[in-house]
C-alpha cells in the first residue's frame, strides 16, 4: 500500500445510558425486618413476666373492648383482687384470666413450687370460695363475704348487716350460722401453709361496757371468737400469730361510722414476706 493511500477513519460512538431505577422494594423488606424484631422483643418480654402480667396481656388480646371497659372502672388505689363472691370492689378487678388451672383439693394451693406469690394467693382464694359455697349458711352471708389481696396477703372479711349480724348486739359469741361459716373456713385454712392474723372491728357507736374497755374489748373478744371457730374447723392453733381488736379505728365506711359493715372480722393469710417483716419487728435491741 502506498504512503499516499488514504487511511481509514474509525469513529467510536460512546453511548450514555441512564442509571436504572432500583425502586423501593428494599424499604418494604426493611420494614418487615423491624416489625419481626419488634414482635420478637414483645414475646421475649412477655416470657419474662409473672403469671399475673401474662394474664393481663392475654385478657386484652382475647377481648380488648371488655378489658378496657373493666380497666376504666378500676379504682386508682390498685390492688389485685380475687373476685366472684362479692370481692372488694374498691380495689382493682382482675382481667379475664387465661386458661383456668385445675386445683387438686388434696394439695395446698399456696405451697406450689414455681408459681408467683400472687398466683398462689389467687388459687387459695378460689379454693376458699368453693369451700364456703358448699356451706349451708353461705347463702345467708354471701353478700357479706369479701376476699381481697393486701400487701400482707389474702384477706377474708366477714362483715355484718342489720338483717344478718355475725354477733348479737354487744355479744362476743358468734351466731349459729356464722359459727358454721367460720368452721368451714377453718377446715379449708387447715390445708394451707400460711400463718394467720385475725382482726376484730366495731362501728363507732359507744359500747354498753364502755367503762370496762368498750369497743376495744368487744372487737378483741370477737376476734378470739372467730379464732376458736377456725380451730374447731381444723386450723392448728400454732398457725395463728396475731389476734387483735381495732375497735372503731379502722372503719370500713369512714363516711358513715354507724354503718353495720364497720362491724366485721377479718382473717388474713400472711405471705412469706409479711411473716419475715413481722419477725424483724419482733427483734429487740436493748438501749444502754
Amino acid at each position: 500500500m502506498s504512503e499516499n493511500a488514504t487511511q481509514p477513519i474509525i469513529i467510536k460512538k460512546v453511548g450514555k445510558h441512564a442509571h436504572e431505577h432500583h425502586g423501593g422494594a428494599w424499604k418494604v423488606a426493611y420494614a418487615d425486618m423491624v416489625t419481626a424484631l419488634m414482635a420478637l422483643f414483645i414475646v421475649l418480654w412477655i416470657l419474662g413476666q409473672d403469671d399475673t402480667t401474662v394474664g393481663y396481656v392475654a385478657g386484652y388480646f382475647q377481648n380488648p373492648a371488655g378489658f378496657l371497659g373493666s380497666a376504666a372502672s378500676a379504682s386508682p388505689t390498685g390492688g389485685a383482687v380475687a373476685n366472684d363472691m362479692n370481692v372488694d370492689d374498691r380495689e382493682r378487678p382482675p382481667p379475664p384470666p387465661p386458661a383456668k388451672e385445675e386445683i387438686d383439693p388434696e394439695q395446698a394451693p399456696g405451697s406450689g413450687e414455681g408459681r408467683s406469690a400472687d398466683r398462689r394467693l389467687l388459687e387459695a382464694a378460689e379454693a376458699i370460695r368453693d369451700a364456703l359455697r358448699s356451706t349451708p349458711s353461705y347463702s345467708k352471708y354471701r353478700d357479706q363475704i369479701e376476699l381481697s389481696v393486701t400487701p400482707e396477703g389474702l384477706r377474708i372479711s366477714l362483715t355484718e348487716s342489720s338483717d344478718t349480724p355475725l354477733f348479737q348486739a354487744g355479744d362476743t359469741e358468734l351466731r349459729g350460722d356464722a359459727r358454721k361459716l367460720f368452721r368451714a373456713l377453718g377446715e379449708q385454712l387447715a390445708r394451707l401453709p400460711n400463718h394467720i392474723a385475725i382482726e376484730g372491728h366495731t362501728d363507732a357507736r359507744p359500747a354498753a361496757n364502755e367503762a370496762a374497755g368498750g369497743n376495744w374489748e368487744l372487737s378483741t373478744e370477737r376476734a378470739h371468737a372467730a379464732r376458736r371457730a377456725l380451730v374447731e374447723g381444723g386450723t392448728h392453733t400454732e398457725r395463728v400469730v396475731q389476734v387483735v381488736g381495732y375497735a372503731d379505728r379502722q372503719l370500713y365506711n369512714p363516711l358513715d361510722p354507724a354503718d353495720s359493715r364497720n362491724r366485721r372480722v377479718s382473717v388474713t393469710l400472711l405471705s412469706e414476706e409479711a411473716v419475715r417483716a413481722r419477725e424483724k419487728l419482733a427483734q429487740e435491741k436493748l438501749l444502754r
